[in-house]
């Protein structure tokens, strides 16, 4: 389905604007425009109206990151009356659905608080995570108020064949690990996970709140993560 910015212009003056240009700013999204678009118009008549139709289906970036909220568009409309340039400003939002990917930011289910070292996997209550999705998909955010407590994050993981995969993590901040239901040393901290075939799960107890890197890579990239169900 083609998708198209219309503008309309209306002259309620008795004299003709002229010349009439438009620069389009676009969101994001639409990245082979790089956001910006010039359009000449006609000029406009005494009580005349013109109409502007704009095509931005090419190009449109298939992820939830630039799909992410309200979309903001805003048009420059350049013209000169009565000798002098003058600029006009018409701006519109439209909404979006949100969407989801099989990604850490999507997937990733929280615990918590906890008081420091009080985690204990058979009493978690998990909870769906609440990242935004401008987020990058190997990010999530830690809730809480302050940056004594403790939440567990929970990853499930699927893969196809059994072996050790790129762990990306800030490691600053983590104060326990769990694979399987089984306890990893921190110390040396690992960068690789021993992942079995199929389902796995991950759980990784951080302290304080704010953005962390949480992610098992395939080929070392934490933003082309393994697949979280």
């Amino acid at each position: 389905v083609e998708q198209v910015l219309k503008l309309t212009l209306f002259n309620d003056t008795e004299h003709p604007i002229a010349p009439v240009a438009a620069t389009y700013r676009l969101p994001l999204l639409f990245g082979s425009f790089e956001g910006v678009r010039h359009v000449a118009l006609i000029n406009i008549g005494a009580k005349r109206q013109i109409f502007s139709n704009l095509s931005i289906s090419a190009g449109i970036r298939n992820t939830p990151i630039y799909q992410a909220g309200d979309l903001f568009f805003a048009v420059e409309v350049d013209f000169m009356m009565d000798g002098k340039i003058q600029r006009l400003w018409v701006c519109t939002t439209r909404k979006q659905p949100e969407k989801t990917e099989a990604v850490p930011r999507d997937k990733a289910m929280v615990a918590g608080p906890y008081e420091p070292g009080a985690f204990q996997a058979a009493e978690a209550k998990w909870e769906p995570m609440k990242n935004p999705a401008t987020l990058l998909p190997s990010w999530i955010r830690i809730p809480g108020s302050d940056n004594v407590k403790e939440f567990a994050v929970r990853l499930k993981i699927r893969v196809e064949r059994a072996a050790d995969y790129p762990f990306h993590v800030n490691a600053g901040s983590v104060k326990a690990l769990y694979l399987n239901g089984n306890a990893i040393p921190l110390k040396p901290f690992p960068r690789m996970l021993n992942l079995q075939a199929g389902s796995n799960e991950l759980v990784t107890v951080f302290a304080g709140r704010g953005e962390r890197m949480l992610s098992v890579s395939k080929e070392g990239n934490p933003n082309l993560p393994l697949t979280i169900e």
